[in-house]
């Protein structure tokens, strides 16, 4: 790492704003690509900032500082990131989900999704299920990103997928979902849940007809889905 972009991170860390934005541009000024000073000046700051946390070194101000600072350097690269004519490759709608004001990993996905060529609607934060979908339906959209911070929020997201699987959008907008809860079960979940009567007669028709008989197939595969949907929402 150069010495500016240390002192980026260093200077993101300590939550000082200003001279961060005015090291951006000094770091633009010397020829640094405006990804390598995203990559390796203010994301390695931001995740210092994550790990002090966690450990309780710092708590919630410290960590509120230092994001204002990264997004004061954020703000410098972003029309250099997406200023170029790139040819666009889809559009995403983004957004963070009801009830939860978190946006600042929001607003580096679509950032980042910018800078690739892709045409980003961002909603903001607090979106209520219904306005992704009839947005990705005005934009025709490619793919609705959802953004929740909290585990007490998240659990909205479920209404997204199942509210893109009743509509007219089923099967061509893919779903992402992201943020600081261990998200992996718990999209599986959701996901497998709602397909899960839908292929509960698949599961049924494979099954040994000596030992397990089509109907009761039907009913242990339904069964297991409503115990799932009791872990994950209840």
């Amino acid at each position: 790492m150069s010495a500016i972009l240390q002192d980026i991170s260093e200077k993101l860390q300590k939550g000082k704003m200003k001279e961060v934005a005015e090291l951006v541009k000094q770091a633009v000024a010397d020829g640094i690509q405006p990804l390598t000073i995203l990559n390796e000046g203010l994301m390695p700051g931001m995740d210092i900032i994550g790990e002090r946390f966690k450990r309780n070194d710092i708590f919630i101000p410290e960590v509120l500082i230092a994001a204002r600072a990264m997004a004061a350097g954020t703000e410098v690269l972003r029309p250099l990131l997406v200023g170029d004519q790139m040819e666009e490759k889809g559009t995403v709608v983004i957004g963070t989900i009801k009830d939860d004001l978190h946006d600042i990993g929001k607003n580096l996905v679509r950032m980042m999704m910018e800078s690739k060529g892709l045409n980003v609607i961002d909603l903001g934060n607090s979106v209520p299920p219904a306005k992704y979908i009839e947005a990705a339906a005005k934009h025709n959209a490619d793919i609705i990103a959802c953004s929740a911070l909290l585990t007490t929020t998240m659990v909205h997201i479920k209404d997204v997928v199942k509210g893109v699987a009743e509509s007219p959008l089923a099967g061509k907008v893919k779903i992402m979902i992201g943020g600081a809860p261990d998200w992996t079960v718990w999209a599986l979940c959701v996901v497998f849940t709602l397909l899960w009567a839908r292929i509960a007669a698949v599961f049924a028709n494979r099954a040994q007809p000596k030992t397990l008989n089509r109907a009761t197939g039907v009913v242990l595969v339904v069964l297991g889905a409503v115990i799932m949907l009791f872990k994950v929402f209840a």
